[in-house]
């Protein structure tokens, strides 16, 4: 167990140096990989080594078991044929007997000749070896002795402080005594046996040199592992720094399905949405700039003819000059109004609200300039519809979506408005404002960036002297403050077809 703890506190200081330290991640993962290998590898050789050790003990103990028994049948054998007592080897070297009863069996015990079929024919020839074994050395066994009933030591000498392998002796079904051995030196099982500690050796040296080989495999495989599972990190690395130098192309060839794929979809998405952010702000500048200039043109221009005497100065050159100015007020209230929805100034006093009443007052307040233009309005009003949201807000997005309509319709026109109760399955219950007008029109991807400010198209659906085209991308800021939806989509008449849903929160028919 103090191996495990040493190999705990070591790791444990590894890993804090991995991930405080100024290592890049391929190195951090490498070591990370390596260390874990390292650690599986020793706990496997350090068990493994504990397992060889406790079966090898194991069988030398039941080889030594073995050994007792075979010697049981000597010894009982003499013990019966001397008078059944322990005289015939009180007090003698036990070792020195058993090696004298091994050379007399092995030369054979009988006195007097031998029948004739067991007589012997003399020595073997030369070239043949003797079929009985060499005597074994007196130290190739462990110490042996014999102990009586009792426990009095017969025969041997009796080893303290080490485990014993005993075997017990029986004659005429009575327990005469016991055969002890000592096959380890000590408590602790330590072998004895040369062969043993040599054979144990050998696997140790052996377990090291599997362990080196394998940690060599572990670290070339986690090097390669790190250098694969890193590759594409680099370059998602690499594309956000191309992002952060505003180089927007950013596009992955390798296609994954995990986590790093997700992130590789994510950073092309966002390349996409920046690269759309800038060029949004480069017409948002050039068009605003258009759109500033262009008034301020026009009365420098009318101020210089009248400066040089061309035209006199009377009431037409000021309502001229009013006019101008009155469209640059209003490009600049759109442009004030813009930017605090977008930034979240504009403050919303949230009530409940009579949506349907709200929008059956814009359309009688577009009355006159619906009439003024030539176009006919037809509405499908349906009561009873109520939401939370701020009159003021409500007011001014029906006003600029009708109005809207009404500046970029061709005359002679229409204009179709209805509110009316929807129940989606998932979103549950909406009302839908829809406007329809007529001619001119817009294409289906053209009407995707209606909403976004300064948008204009090189058609007949142009921006018109009554606006700068501010009017939807602010229309579009009180939706999204409302937690509804506004897009737009061409229209079965000819024209824009414009749609907004809130969340209805009461229906009264």
């Amino acid at each position: 167990m103090k191996i495990f703890h040493i190999l705990s506190k070591a790791f444990a200081a590894l890993a804090t140096s991995l991930y405080t330290g100024d290592m890049n991640i391929t190195k951090k993962l490498f070591l990370t990989l390596l260390g874990v290998a390292t650690f599986i590898v020793i706990v496997n050789i350090a068990l493994a080594r504990w397992n060889f050790e406790q079966g090898l003990q194991k069988f030398i103990g039941d080889m030594e078991l073995q050994r007792l028994q075979n010697l049981s049948l000597i010894i009982l054998d003499d013990y019966e044929t001397k008078g059944s007592n322990w005289l015939f080897i009180k007090g003698q070297d036990l070792s020195e007997y058993l090696e004298l009863r091994r050379s007399e069996k092995g030369r054979g015990a009988r006195k007097g000749p031998p029948p004739p079929h067991h007589r012997k024919k003399g020595p073997p020839p030369p070239h043949k070896k003797s079929k009985n074994p060499p005597p074994s050395p007196a130290h190739s066994s462990p110490p042996t002795a014999i102990v009586d009933y009792s426990g009095e030591l017969v025969s041997g000498e009796l080893i303290e402080n080490s485990v014993e392998v005993t075997y017990p002796l029986y004659a005429g079904g009575i327990k005469i005594g016991e055969l002890k051995s000592w096959p380890f030196i000590d408590t602790s099982k330590t072998l004895d046996s040369p062969l043993a500690i040599q054979f144990s050796r050998q696997q140790l040296w052996a377990s090291l040199f599997i362990a080196l080989f394998s940690l060599t495999v572990a670290g070339i495989i986690s090097w390669l592992v790190a250098d694969k599972l890193l590759k594409p990190i680099r370059l998602v690395l690499k594309s956000v720094s191309q992002l952060s130098e505003g180089q927007y192309k950013v596009v992955f060839t390798e296609k994954r399905t995990d986590e790093i794929g997700q992130l590789m979809g994510n950073i092309e998405a966002l390349s996409i949405t920046l690269d759309k952010t800038r060029t949004a702000k480069n017409r948002w500048f050039a068009n605003i700039s258009h759109e500033l200039r262009t008034p301020l043109t026009v009365l420098k221009g009318e101020i210089e003819v009248l400066k040089a005497g061309i035209r006199p100065l009377n009431m037409e050159q000021l309502d001229s000059f009013e006019q101008e100015v009155n469209l640059l007020g209003r490009l600049i209230e759109d442009l004030y109004q813009l930017s605090l929805s977008d930034i979240g100034g504009l403050k919303y006093n949230l009530t409940t609200l009579d949506y349907s009443a709200a929008v059956q007052g814009a359309i009688t307040s577009a009355q006159p300039l619906a009439q003024s233009k030539g176009i006919q309005l037809t509405t499908s009003i349906s009561d009873g519809a109520v939401i939370t949201g701020d009159k003021q807000r409500i007011e001014q997005l029906l006003s600029n979506l009708i109005n809207n309509s009404l500046n970029y319709t061709d005359s002679p026109g229409r204009l179709d408005i209805k509110l009316e109760k929807v129940n989606d399955e998932i979103e549950g219950k909406k009302v839908r404002l829809t406007l329809n007008d007529t001619v001119p029109g817009l294409s289906k991807d053209e009407c995707e960036n209606i909403f976004e400010p300064l948008y204009r198209h090189d058609s007949s659906r142009k921006m018109r002297e009554s606006g700068a085209g501010l009017g939807l991308s602010i229309c579009s800021n009180i939706v999204d403050a409302h937690q509804g939806k506004s897009y737009a989509a061409p229209s079965s008449l000819g024209g824009v077809c414009i749609i907004v849903e809130f969340n209805l929160i009461s229906s009264e028919n």
